[in-house]
């Protein structure tokens, strides 16, 4: 327990302080240098799980679950995402004030405060006469590539803490108590961010929560897919999917706000029927998998 708290010491100093030199700079969440100081910011737990183990003469790799697998649960990790994105948009439309967005011009709108004015006119020429299908459609297909591929890295510098070290770390928890704390650290550890505006451009301080129930929701899930396919590629490839597919609910649904679509309520939702299909499917294969200890599942 003691190399667990020390390396969410050390993810939480290393980039929280990110974080707070990026602001103290004037830096803003829709300026062109956030997409790079979020990355190195999800690279915090990498960071630290590397400095607590080479501190104590161990090897990194095993650490984090660094193993090649050919698992099909990989294909898995990368396609829930896409169906969770589009249950999105189903639960936003069932929304009192949701609606689908009838013209691809308007969805520029739905993102408020994250564009300049200027970007935000750029973008709504540009869009003006694209059928909104094929603006959803080329989110999904990039979405999936990327979630795939440049996503996933740098997804896998916050995966590498919290379904590699901290997995193991846990793995004499039981597989819902060891994903409550593991979903909880997660989403506290992104509020530098959130208080910027990040996901939440218009409701920060509530978005502060918002977030924290979006992980407790994401991590069940994503500790399935690490200890079906055996590796922090699964997850990874999860993690970094579900952020590049997320904003289909946030073009595809107008009248309400952030806090409902992207990484909102209604995308709560789309997890919280993962959740139930996870719980049901591992049931009725009777591997035991969400009614066990992580050790019996965990590759330790």
């Amino acid at each position: 327990m003691k190399k667990l708290s020390e390396y969410v010491v050390l993810a939480f100093v290393f980039s929280w302080t990110v974080a707070a030199v990026y602001r103290f700079l004037g830096g803003r969440v829709d300026d062109p240098a956030f997409v790079a100081v979020a990355v190195v910011y999800m690279f915090g737990p990498l960071v630290s799980v590397s400095v607590v183990q080479i501190r104590r003469g161990e090897r990194v790799a095993p650490a984090v679950g660094a193993r090649i697998s050919l698992s099909p649960w990989l294909v898995v990790a990368w396609l829930t995402p896409a169906v969770v994105a589009l249950l999105a948009v189903a639960f936003a439309v069932a929304h009192p004030d949701g609606g689908l967005v009838t013209s691809a011009a308007t969805v520029v709108e739905s993102y408020g405060p994250s564009f300049s004015a200027e970007r935000a006119a750029s973008m709504t020429r540009r869009l003006r006469g694209v059928p909104l299908s094929f603006v959803v459609g080329s989110i999904l297909v990039t979405g999936l590539i990327a979630g795939a591929t440049v996503n996933a890295v740098a997804a896998f510098g916050e995966e590498a803490g919290w379904r590699g070290l901290m997995l193991y770390e846990l793995s004499d928890e039981s597989f819902w108590h060891a994903s409550a704390l593991i979903g909880l650290t997660w989403g506290v550890w992104h509020i530098p961010l959130v208080v910027q505006g990040y996901n939440y451009p218009s409701a920060p301080v509530v978005g502060i929560f918002a977030m924290v129930a979006f992980t407790l929701l994401a991590t069940p899930p994503l500790n399935y897919v690490r200890l079906k396919a055996g590796t922090i590629v699964a997850p990874s490839t999860f993690h970094g999917t579900v952020n590049a597919t997320a904003s289909v609910s946030v073009v595809a649904v107008g009248g309400v706000s952030r806090l409902v679509t992207g990484a909102g309520v209604a995308a709560m939702a789309g997890l919280a029927t993962v959740n139930v299909v996870m719980v049901v499917y591992d049931r009725r294969k009777g591997e035991g998998v969400t009614s066990s200890r992580l050790s019996e599942s965990l590759d330790v």
